[in-house]
């Protein structure tokens, strides 16, 4: 929206900004809201400046869908919806977390170090992201949180896609923080989406209000390790995801003893089958799933090796959603599409190093 030019247009679009945002949509308290908005809204010019409104960064920018700096009505309308699911997910297990993390941090200087850690050093190594030799709240977090979305995605994606829709997840609160950390709007959350979504939203304790309430080192530690997000491809092996189901359930999914699991038989969607299917006979035999898993296992060393890159040129933050994806996608059996992925990753670790070679 561009910014008014007379006093009487400066007067229509703020009450225009009001009047919508007090709607039916935002049926929690209309008038309540647009009290606050008439109070946020300074300048009367019936759009809301960065300045103008209160919450993170990372929430203006998910409103502001045109980039022009300044949330009209139907973007401000759009954050309110955020602010809501944001506010439900920064409730989830932070106080456990920062009860663990004070725990172990027994000197009190707001990391942990890897005598303070209460596990070995394969552990501490995934947590410590940056490699300084200590865990701050931002590494912290972001570990937890890519362990509650790999379990979360594992459990509800049905189809096995390695995406989440809102028709697979239980609860309409769900539904609503899936809707919003769907960033491109196709209906389908990824992995990425989710992380940064859910990762965001607990580093900075949104409130109800949309205030940033991130607790004392939060915001420190997300600037000193790049938000402390997780490495690319990291964990790639952890769990087999859809090959682990077969494995384990392949003579009960063959109903009729043929040796195969047909489409009848397949617990997984036909893109999965047909990725699985490498002789293309419409069936998936058991020397198939053999294949998959030597797949399985070679994709997860190039992912460790990738992740190595990775923190040796200090791109981990850069790549951390994307490890993200890359967990689900492998989790699902959609290993083609996880070397792409890992193309992409190691494409911008060349380029990253490329770029140091030059200077």
């Amino acid at each position: 929206m561009r910014n008014p030019t007379t006093a009487a247009a400066i007067a229509l679009g703020s009450a225009s900004l009001l009047t919508w945002l007090a709607g039916g949509a935002l049926a929690e308290g209309g008038h309540d809201l647009a009290a606050r908005l008439r109070a946020l809204d300074a300048n009367g010019d019936g759009v809301l400046q960065r300045d103008e409104a209160p919450v993170p960064d990372w929430l203006f920018a998910r409103g502001d869908r045109d980039g022009d700096g300044r949330l009209d009505p139907a973007e401000a309308r759009a954050v309110a919806r955020l602010r809501r699911a944001a506010a439900k997910v920064a409730r989830g297990g932070q106080e456990k977390l920062r009860q663990r993390f004070a725990k172990s941090d027994r000197n009190g200087d707001g990391v942990v170090s890897r005598e303070e850690f209460p596990a070995g050093d394969e552990l501490f190594s995934r947590f410590d992201r940056d490699g300084d030799g200590r865990v701050d709240r931002g590494e912290a977090l972001a570990f937890a949180v890519e362990e509650e979305l790999t379990e979360f995605f594992g459990k509800h994606d049905a189809d096995l896609s390695g995406t989440l829709s809102p028709a697979e997840v239980p609860g309409e609160e769900a539904r609503e923080v899936l809707r919003a950390a769907d960033a491109d709007g196709d209906g389908e959350v990824t992995g990425e989406e989710a992380f940064a979504f859910v990762y965001h939203a607990r580093r900075d304790g949104v409130g109800e209000d949309g205030r940033a309430t991130a607790p004392e080192g939060g915001a420190k530690g997300a600037a000193r390790s790049g938000g402390g997000e997780r490495r690319a491809g990291e964990g790639a092996v952890a769990k087999l995801g859809v090959l682990a189901v077969l494995e384990a359930r392949f003579a009960d999914l063959d109903r009729d003893g043929d040796g195969r699991l047909g489409p009848g038989e397949f617990p997984a969607s036909s893109a999965v089958r047909s990725e699985m299917d490498l002789d293309g006979d419409g069936a998936v035999d058991r020397a198939e799933l053999r294949v998959r898993f030597r797949v399985a296992g070679d994709l997860g060393r190039r992912g460790e090796r990738v992740r190595d890159l990775a923190r040796s040129l200090g791109l981990e933050s850069e790549l951390a959603a994307l490890g993200v994806e890359i967990k689900a996608l492998f989790q699902a059996g959609r290993y083609a599409e996880v070397g792409r992925l890992l193309d992409r990753a190691e494409l911008l670790c060349e380029r990253r190093r490329s770029e140091g070679g030059a200077r």
